[in-house]
């Protein structure tokens, strides 16, 4: 498979990071501690949060998914990538636990409706496992605080509220 010039990861002596052609994306990954990589200069994509390896697979354009593809190749050998998270926004404030928790009560919420299939179900029980899983797996790395119960209620609120409307709208 060839890969466009651009997206091919060069390392830069001088300035000891791996760069592409068009500059638009870099990644330091000497050491476990300084590991960083970045698309246009911004969206940060992967980092280390507590000596733990984080690596968020959301792609918003195709180079991004290029840039991510080139690091990924650049990691394969060095190091493991503890978590693969989800998440539109960048790893600069850390992992959003907000899009698993509305991924888990959307699926609850289907869950609780009358009438469904059992292959539905089944699939619904599916998510709600794999998003529990993925909590604890990012709860237990302590990359990112919890949510308070309070503000759990409130987005389950308004998660209802939601499916509510779409419900009438159908009527």
């Amino acid at each position: 498979m060839k890969y466009a010039k651009s997206q091919l990861l060069k390392f830069r002596k001088r300035d000891k990071v791996w760069r592409n052609s068009t500059g638009t994306c870099e990644a330091h990954i000497e050491t476990k501690k300084d590991l960083e990589a970045r698309s246009y200069q911004h969206w940060l994509f992967l980092t280390t949060i507590k000596n733990k390896v984080i690596f968020n697979d959301y792609f918003y354009s195709a180079s991004t998914s290029g840039h991510q593809r080139e690091v990924r190749r650049l990691l394969k050998n060095k190091y493991k990538i503890d978590l693969v998270v989800y998440q539109r926004e960048s790893l600069n404030n850390g992992v959003n636990l907000v899009p698993i928790y509305e991924k888990k009560f959307l699926a609850e919420i289907k869950l609780a409706k009358k009438g469904l299939r059992e292959k539905t179900k089944k699939d619904l029980i599916e998510t709600i496992k794999e998003q529990d899983k993925k909590l604890k797996e990012i709860l237990k790395l302590k990359v990112c605080p919890d949510l308070k119960r309070e503000e759990k209620k409130k987005m389950k609120l308004e998660i209802e509220d939601k499916d509510i409307g779409e419900n009438e709208n159908e009527k």
